[in-house]
């Protein structure tokens, strides 16, 4: 699952989480892509979506018949980090109980196997 650390830092951020979706659709982990930003309409509507900060992907892990964990990752690139507003959506889960994490898709698989859910 894990790529060659020199050709997965030279992968874009869009290549990043093409990976990780993969990784998890391959993985059985119900998740998807989580957009957030503004749309504005040309009757001067502007519609808000998302909250700020929140994840590129999001998710549960399921384990047992009736029970799951909350599963949020933020793709990052080569060397980029979380924003402020992104760094505080990932600690109010991890907070709470949830799977949560950043990086590039190999930060992702050590973040899954790192869990006892994986």
């Amino acid at each position: 699952m894990k790529l060659n650390e020199d050709y997965n830092q030279h992968l874009s951020e869009k290549e990043q989480l093409a990976r990780c979706l993969s990784i998890l659709s391959t993985s059985k982990i119900c998740a998807w892509r989580n957009n957030t930003g503004v749309a504005k309409f040309d009757d001067s509507r502007v519609v808000r979506f998302g909250t700020k900060g929140q994840s590129d992907i999001l998710g549960f892990i399921k384990h047992g018949k009736h029970r799951g964990k909350f599963f949020a990752f933020e793709v990052k690139a080569k060397k980029n980090k979380p924003t402020y507003h992104q760094h505080n959506f990932l600690e109010n889960l991890t907070d709470g109980g949830c799977i949560a994490g950043w990086g590039t898709s190999n930060q992702l698989v050590d973040l899954l196997e790192a869990t006892d859910l994986f």
